[in-house]
């Protein structure tokens, strides 16, 4: 073991955390933090500076998470039809199974059923039940190597997703399950929870403005992803949809993770596109599955 290396990356790590809680709590702008970054890391390449920058954002993202937010459901202007039924979608049964919105959903589920969770004025579980959902699903080697603060956040949004898609219910305040009687349409209540139902403010809490116009002009960033060929690296995807739909200006670093964090893990949860990196420095790419490219072909405008 390279003991300086393991020295000077646990001191990047803790320099990292300091940064991010700075920026939440005092809600510095981009710019402050870039300076930030700038004079604390002067010593690194300015290509550095862009990876240790990226990963800032993140933990302020997973920062923001600490407290779920309070929501409604979303008015009229969100709806997309789905035009895929459950019945075309039997042929991806398997596929569908083994995505990480399925298995997650599965396991919150279950836990639900082995006990009464009791639910808050507002629909909500009690901190605890987050907590403990994501240390077990960490014991259990879940599904994918992320860690204990991401799959909290992970199962914060999805339930928020189930509630409003209707397969989490109030009980006389006690939390009880609606399961669909089938794999496929299993799956599709899940996703049009999460593209129809839900306010992506709410489950997309750190730039909500950004969150309400990214939702309201998804289907361009779906029509962007089609277009894109067998894999386009998320940044230029991002720069596309920026420039199309005038949402931000092009290479706005904040923007650009923000959509990579949210909305495109979101697709990769529902095994609708796959992350590619090729090395630590290369540009992150997604491809769409042959399955997401089918499913996402099934999405229209009322």
């Amino acid at each position: 073991m390279n003991y300086n290396s393991d020295v000077n990356a646990h001191r990047v790590a803790l320099e990292i955390n300091f940064i991010a809680k700075n920026a939440v709590d005092r809600e510095i702008s981009i710019d402050m933090l870039k300076k930030e970054i700038e004079h604390t890391f002067n010593g690194y390449s300015p290509n550095d500076r862009h990876i240790i920058f990226n990963r800032v954002i993140k933990e302020c993202y997973q920062q923001v998470w600490t407290v779920e937010p309070h929501g409604a459901r979303p008015s009229a202007q969100f709806d997309v039809r789905l035009v895929r039924e459950p019945s075309s979608l039997q042929q991806h049964e398997k596929k569908m199974k083994q995505t990480f919105v399925m298995q997650l959903a599965q396991f919150i589920i279950e836990r639900v059923r082995a006990d009464n969770h009791k639910l808050d004025n507002n629909n909500r579980f009690h901190d605890d039940f987050y907590r403990e959902c994501a240390s077990d699903l960490l014991e259990k080697d879940f599904a994918r190597p992320v860690d204990n603060e991401l799959l909290l956040i992970y199962v914060k949004q999805l339930v928020i997703i189930m509630r409003e898609s209707g397969l989490l219910e109030n009980d006389r305040g006690i939390a009880s399950v609606h399961i669909p009687g089938s794999v496929p349409e299993y799956f599709k209540t899940l996703f049009n929870g999460f593209w129809n139902k839900c306010k992506w403010e709410d489950i997309f809490p750190s730039a909500p403005d950004a969150a309400t116009e990214i939702q309201a002009m998804r289907t361009i960033f779906i029509d962007l992803l089609h277009n894109s060929g067998n894999e386009v690296a998320v940044e230029k995807l991002a720069n596309d949809f920026f420039e199309m739909t005038g949402f931000a200006t092009i290479n706005d670093a904040f923007l650009i993770s923000f959509l990579d964090f949210y909305l495109v893990a979101w697709l990769n949860h529902f095994g609708l596109v796959s992350y590619r990196v090729s090395g630590v420095h290369d540009p992150v790419s997604i491809t769409m599955s042959k399955f997401g490219r089918w499913f996402l072909q099934g999405i229209q405008e009322k």
